[in-house]
């Protein structure tokens, strides 16, 4: 990186200007014995002096390279700030449309929260790498401005990957990256919030937990259940389950993208239906 008015310092002997080198020149042709010799030496000055002009050019007028992007010099220390902020926005503009007063509780919940953002190291998993461009291609524009924000925000999301504790279920199956909340951007005691990435053909059991559960759909299909309610979510769906809701969700053909929000008792138990006296506490 370039620092601003940097210069070239080098210890010049002599300055030598075009009249100079010319007259360098033709003296030493004058005197043939000596004639090989001093012309080498006025080639070595003419090369001094085409080598210092460089340099100093080449400090006054960096070259740059398009097309290779480069966070640590493109981007402003700013721009998380800016990036989260949108996010919330857009989620908290989605939540306060919803006909269902739940969305607006959290709403206004989304509202409340400080806008002072912390640095999180971005980290990929292997279904991000896989699915995360074709989910993120895949949202229809009705969702407005989630689009963008999403897309946005992604890309500084620190990606894990999980099985609570049933690796033979569904290991590598999903993905989540926390936002907001313990390890997100912003910490909050009251909520818990990220993205959710689920992989075709992948089975969530059912479970349930104690906290109260939101989702936004942002792409992809998936059969869902809640307790003994059966429907299927398509991109612009709005999901709520209430604390200790039996719920689950089984992709087909393609990859699920959502936006989850937990508020309540976020810290409380986590189970599943086949093994409801077992905790799965977060984070596993």
């Amino acid at each position: 990186m370039f620092a601003e008015n940097s210069s070239l310092s080098i210890n010049q002997p002599e300055t030598i200007n075009n009249k100079t080198f010319e007259k360098i020149f033709s003296l030493a042709f004058a005197h043939t014995s000596k004639g090989l010799e001093r012309w080498l030496i006025c080639c070595k000055k003419a090369c001094f002096f085409f080598t210092v002009n460089h340099k100093a050019m080449a400090q006054e007028a960096p070259m740059t390279i398009e097309g290779v992007k480069n966070p640590a010099s493109s981007m402003s220390e700013n721009e998380p700030a800016r990036v989260l902020e949108n996010f919330i926005n857009a989620l908290a503009d989605t939540s306060k449309n919803s006909a269902d007063l739940r969305f607006q509780t959290l709403a206004t919940e989304l509202g409340q929260l400080p806008r002072t953002a912390v640095q999180v190291s971005a980290h990929s998993t292997d279904s991000v790498r896989m699915w995360l461009d074709t989910v993120l291609a895949s949202m229809p524009p009705t969702i407005g401005p989630l689009t963008t924000a999403v897309t946005e925000i992604a890309q500084y999301a620190s990606w894990v990957e999980a099985a609570r504790g049933v690796p033979e279920l569904f290991s590598g199956g999903y993905a989540y990256a926390i936002l907001i909340g313990q390890g997100g951007m912003i910490t909050s005691e009251t909520m818990r919030l990220g993205l959710y990435l689920q992989r075709p053909e992948i089975d969530y059991p059912g479970h349930a937990h104690d906290a109260e559960e939101f989702y936004f759909i942002l792409s992809g299909s998936s059969h869902w259940r809640v307790d003994t309610r059966h429907f299927t979510s398509t991109a612009g769906n709005l999901i709520h389950h209430p604390p200790h809701t039996v719920h689950a969700s089984h992709t087909r053909n393609q990859p699920l993208l959502a936006v989850w929000a937990w508020l309540g008792d976020i810290n409380g138990r986590y189970w599943f239906e086949t093994s409801p006296e077992t905790d799965r506490p977060f984070p596993l």
